[in-house]
């Protein structure tokens, strides 16, 4: 599944390196092990707390 700051939905998406962009988090669940991807533009705001901004509340929504 793929998680977008474009989006509101997630979406479904193929597991390759075209799905690896900077504002999407990739789920993959296995039935065995969860696996959690982050691009670099969540991981930056993720660190800047862009979560506890009441202005981003739909990053923090995206990020749970």
């Amino acid at each position: 599944m793929k998680y977008s700051l474009d989006s509101e939905e997630p979406q479904p998406c193929l597991l390759d390196i075209d799905s690896m962009k900077n504002n999407v988090i990739l789920l993959m669940d296995t039935f065995f092990y969860v696996v959690i991807w982050h691009g670099d533009t969540i991981v930056k705001w993720r660190e800047a707390n862009y979560q506890d901004d009441p202005n981003y509340a739909n990053f923090k929504e995206m990020l749970i």
